[in-house]
């Protein structure tokens, strides 16, 4: 009984963390208008007290899946506490509806929800600077002017302006603590979208993206004040990080979403002999490239720097088709501005030994993401259908249109469009005819037969003279792909020199064998053109 109470508790309670996060504009849902509403009738005590019982469930997604399971169970026939609460609150919110939304929570990372919810369940202030302070105030009393049933539970649970700066910061830690705003020109835009946040949107918000969700917070600043006002805002967002003036270098351009990485066994790439025509080029400031083909070009830099492109409003985007090596970076571009700087560090604290230098390498590079903002977790096993959405944004080969009719495939998932544009391209089968495998762990042959596929796509015909111990134990299908994987040192065996091909690959084992094959299709760049 006591679990039922407590499971309604977080239902009732569990908008108190996003209505105070952005504008109820921005978030648009007849579930949270409600929810304020009924909430603003109650003491400060009672809210007080929902938010201090259920915060630990709000904090996990085991928790909110508890929830889910006695939402459902819920018939509305038994006499007891929590059939009655409940049905208070399905009498405002639908019960279709509830079940909807509560899943949809666990957009927001773990770790983030439960600094957030302390922050409210304490109501923690951050200092803000006097020369900033006005801006504050101008956002936050524009919030509540909308919304007078959020400004009364504000006022009554001592929510005040220091404490709501501390919550938006939020905006920053959901996008890998990297400011998603610019403000330039009068204007706020998106600059930076995290690749681990559009991931976690795209698992359970079907319907939106994170791009969208800061587009619109973006548009309600720009509408929303004079310009006056406006600029005193934009400073105040870029005291908490969450907005950058003018565009700073830093941040990027949003890239892509691929995010579960990791990469197969093995030795490094034997970079091709360097063609005759790549051009050298020393470092500078901008380095522009006037050619309507790619081009292989290489670049005089330092280890810890890679090459950004610049983009119209100045802000930078990481060159995904890049590579360093021995003081060069070799990248594969046509027309451009582009510049090389300072690479932002890796902040995953679980990344070391062998596979640090390929994480590091795909993660500043916008092509991998981790399961959290500081966690790889390299140890963990990839599903097939986030290899394949890994390959397809690294080779650029997303079709929107593309179509597929494997039956674990459903068209509204978020992965349809990667499953389909790989099988389309014919660089991967299912594990049958009529099933892809869908939320299995790919196996590190399957991973071999997608990625030699991929290099027969770029014209490629490897040698197949190396082959790991244990070959008799790899499929009929996937032996030449293992063959030429290993033959062009992308993969290696163990200790023992198997490369055990019925083990389901880790995200490092993944990244290494990513990493390999965005060297090899850079140095394969076609012959360049002179400009």
């Amino acid at each position: 009984m006591l679990k039922k109470v407590f499971a309604f508790l977080i239902s009732v309670s569990l908008i108190l963390m996003p209505v105070q996060i952005v504008p109820a504009k921005i978030l648009d849902s007849d579930f949270l208008d409600e929810a304020i509403k009924m909430l603003a009738d109650m003491t400060p005590e009672d809210r007080m007290m929902y938010l201090s019982v259920t915060a630990p469930f709000l904090a996990t997604d085991d928790g909110i899946d508890i929830i889910v399971e006695l939402v459902e169970s819920y018939d509305g026939e038994e006499d007891d506490i929590f059939d009655k609460l409940t049905g208070l609150l399905l009498n405002i919110v639908d019960k279709d509806m509830l079940l909807e939304k509560l899943p949809t929570i666990k957009a927001i990372e773990e770790g983030i929800r439960e600094k957030y919810l302390e922050i409210l369940l304490l109501k923690l202030p951050i200092e803000i600077p006097d020369d900033v302070l006005d801006g504050a105030n101008i956002l936050y009393e524009k919030i509540l002017s909308e919304n007078t049933k959020l400004a009364k539970i504000c006022e009554e649970d001592n929510i005040t302006v220091d404490v709501f700066a501390n919550i938006m910061q939020v905006l920053y830690d959901l996008n890998d603590k990297k400011a998603p705003l610019s403000y330039k020109s009068g204007k706020f835009s998106v600059i930076s979208v995290s690749k681990t946040l559009e991931s976690r949107f795209e698992e359970y918000l079907d319907d939106s993206s994170a791009q969208e969700f800061y587009e619109k917070i973006a548009e309600y600043l720009n509408d929303s004040f004079a310009a006056s006002d406006k600029e005193k805002v934009a400073k105040f967002l870029e005291s908490i990080k969450v907005a950058s003036i003018s565009g700073s270098s830093n941040n990027t351009k949003p890239g892509n979403t691929g995010g579960d990485g990791g990469g197969n066994g093995g030795g490094k790439v034997e970079d091709n002999e360097e063609k005759e025509d790549v051009k050298e080029n020393q470092k500078s400031e901008i380095i522009t490239i006037k050619n309507d083909q790619y081009m292989l070009y290489s670049f005089a830099a330092n280890e810890d720097e890679i090459l950004y492109k610049i983009n119209e409003d100045n802000s930078l985007t990481p060159v995904k088709h890049s590579y360093y090596k021995d003081g060069k970076i070799y990248a594969r571009l046509m027309n451009g501005n582009f510049t090389i700087k300072k690479a932002n560090p890796m902040p995953f604290t679980d990344v070391s030994g062998w596979s640090e230098p390929y994480i590091r390498d795909l993660y500043i590079r916008n092509i991998i993401s981790g399961k959290s903002s500081e966690s790889f977790a390299p140890k963990d096993t990839i599903k097939r259908e986030e290899f394949v959405k890994l390959v397809v944004e690294l080779m650029d080969i997303l079709d929107k249109e593309a179509k597929c009719g494997f039956e674990d495939v459903d068209t509204a998932s978020w992965f349809y469009p990667y499953v389909a544009s790989a099988y389309q391209k014919g660089i991967i089968n299912g594990i049958s005819e009529t099933h892809f495998g869908s939320g299995l762990d790919i196996k590190r042959e399957d991973i071999a037969k997608i990625v030699y596929s991929i290099i027969l796509k770029m014209g490629m015909k490897p040698p197949l003279d190396k082959t790991p111990k244990d070959i008799d134990e790899v499929s009929d299908y996937a032996k030449e792909s293992v063959t030429a994987l290993y033959s062009l040192g992308i993969i290696s065996g163990d200790q023992n020199g198997n490369f055990n091909p019925k083990s389901n690959a880790t995200r490092e084992e993944t990244a290494k064998i990513i990493a390999n094959l965005l060297t090899l299709f850079v140095s394969n760049t076609p012959q360049a053109i002179e400009a």
